[in-house]
Order: C-alpha cells, then sequence, then structure tokens
C-alpha cells in the first residue's frame, strides 16, 4: 500500500490485515513530528521573540476534515502533546467538511482562540482557499503548518504570497532536495520523470515507484512467486532507501503493523523574487536543515 495515510489500513482488527504492508507515512507519524516540531522549532522562537518566559505554552489550532485522514492528524496531535508532555495548548479543535471552500466561518472562531499556529489536516484544494481567507480576509497573522499532500507545485502557485512563511511537513518537495545519500537518484527521477510526463511525480508518484521496487525485491528473496512465501519475504525485508529517506537509510517494515518508517522534514515556505513565486527552505531536522526557522514581521502571538 504506497498511499492513503490513515493507519486503520493495517491497524483495524475486523479483518485480517496482515497481508497489508504500508509505504506511506501515517496520520500516527507525521502528526507526531510536526506536533514536536511545533514545540520545539516554533514555540521558542516566539518566546524569545516577543520577551517571553521560556516555559510559555504554544498555543495550537486544529482545523481538520471530517474524515479518517483529518480524525488521524487531531488524534496524534493529542496523543503526542500528552506522551511528550509538550508545552502545548490546543486552543482550538474545529472541523469542516471534505471539500469545503469557505472557511471564514470557522477562521473567525479560531482567531478568537488566539492561537500562536494553526495546523489543517487538509487537501490542497481546501488549504489554498483556507490560508488564503486566514490571511486576507479574517486577518490571521498566525503560523500555519501544512500537510505532505500540499507540498505540489499547484500549491505553491495558486497560495502565493499568502502562504510565505507557513511551514510544510514533507517527504518529496517540487522545488528543494534534502543532502543525502539518494540526492542524486531523487533529482534523476524527477528529472526523467518530468521529461516522459511533463509534470511534477508527486509524494504519491514517489512512493509507488518504490513500491514496484519493493515488490519485485520480496519476490527475488523469496524465490517464487508463492504468496506467503513472498509475504514473509516482505516482513524480513531489509532494502536501501531509494528516492525518499528512510529511517536508518533502509525501506523495512515495523513488526507490529507492517508500516515502513520515513525520515520527514519541515519547509519553510519563502518568496523568491527571481521565481517570482514561494519556495521551500528545509529548516527541520538539524541535519538536512538548509536554513533557520523565521518568524515574520506580520506575525501576532495569541497571547503572552
Amino acid at each position: 500500500m504506497t498511499g492513503a495515510s490513515s493507519p486503520i489500513i493495517t491497524h483495524r482488527t475486523d479483518v485480517d490485515t496482515t497481508n497489508i504492508f504500508h509505504h506511506c507515512p501515517t496520520t500516527d507519524d507525521y502528526g507526531m513530528q510536526t506536533t514536536i516540531f511545533a514545540s520545539d522549532v516554533i514555540r521558542p522562537a516566539i518566546n524569545q521573540k516577543f520577551g517571553f518566559s521560556e516555559e510559555r505554552p504554544l498555543r495550537l489550532a486544529l482545523v481538520y476534515q471530517d474524515s479518517p485522514y483529518g480524525k488521524g492528524v487531531q488524534e496524534a496531535v493529542m496523543r503526542t502533546i500528552e506522551s511528550e508532555n509538550l508545552p502545548v495548548i490546543v486552543v482550538a479543535d474545529e472541523t469542516f467538511r471534505m471539500g469545503e471552500t469557505d472557511f471564514r466561518t470557522v477562521l473567525t472562531s479560531v482567531k478568537a482562540a488566539k492561537p500562536d499556529v494553526i495546523y489543517p489536516a487538509a487537501f490542497l484544494n481546501e488549504q489554498i482557499p483556507m490560508v488564503t481567507q486566514a490571511r486576507r480576509d479574517v486577518g490571521l497573522n498566525a503560523i500555519f503548518l501544512a500537510v505532505e499532500c500540499n507540498d505540489d507545485p499547484d500549491y505553491y502557485s495558486g497560495i502565493g504570497k499568502f502562504g510565505e512563511y507557513s511551514i510544510i511537513e514533507t517527504r518529496f518537495s517540487p522545488y528543494t532536495v534534502p543532502k543525502g545519500e539518494v540526492q542524486d537518484s531523487i533529482e534523476k527521477f524527477i528529472t526523467d520523470f518530468d521529461t516522459m510526463w511533463s509534470g511534477f511525480p508527486g509524494m504519491m508518484g514517489a512512493s509507488t515507484y518504490e513500491g514496484v521496487y519493493i515488490a519485485a525485491k520480496a519476490v527475488e528473496d523469496a524465490g517464487t512467486l508463492d504468496k506467503a512465501k513472498v509475504r514473509d519475504a516482505l516482513d524480513a525485508l531489509e532494502m536501501p532507501e531509494i528516492i525518499e529517506y528512510m529511517k536508518g537509510g533502509n525501506i523495512a517494515f515495523t513488526p507490529d503493523f507492517r508500516e515502513a518508517q520515513f525520515r520527514l522534514y519541515m519547509e519553510q515556505l519563502r518568496w523568491n523574487e527571481t521565481e517570482n513565486g514561494l519556495r521551500p527552505v528545509i529548516v527541520w531536522p538539524d541535519d538536512l536543515a538548509q536554513d533557520d526557522f523565521v518568524l515574520p514581521d506580520w506575525f501576532s502571538p495569541g497571547e503572552s
């Protein structure tokens, strides 16, 4: 399974899922890492810039799609705050209908809660109008986060300057490649895909491409097409990362729910005058970072 991020795919107990191997970050994974980033990086930046106490908690607003995807992100955030004992207060917890395009009512409610950071669990066609309306119409001068499905050329062009200084959690970007073992492979894949298909492959294209090689490696290791033996080979699989960075540098599946473990990173969007558009800069984790996280001049903290 190389798409869909709900952990229910392998966690459900009403059917047998032991033959399903999940090669895609889950809401559990990226919800956790995004929340930790907001706590460890954005929170101290706010407290330092505005002279707040180091203990001041981050004020976080959740705005999530009424779907397993949206609810999965919300649950991951709440669980991470509790399990990691993070200094984060959730000041708003709002849902919206999948496909919604007018967010001004819910954003007005969120603004009244005085958040520092807003974490939407939204698709590209929802995140663009949400952030645009927040900054243009509601005057919500908070830092917006975005899930990896928004790291697409259409998002950058659609959101324009309203998205400047926002954050995208990602694993595969159209405009930047983190330095490392597979940097050359990523750049070649993006170039070759564009040559053949005249477009960007996107994160789904990347993980699906890898999925073909994972399946082939499992068959090779099993030495047969027998389903049970191929399944066992997937269970024991360990192969070098291909075009996405993996934890430990290898593709493997966890023993409990058979989930691949990706190395996720956070990008901050900055306006690039040469390109006349937004471009991402990796700001976390430190070993992949291209620059430091920056609080924009227009940012207003929720409360002292």
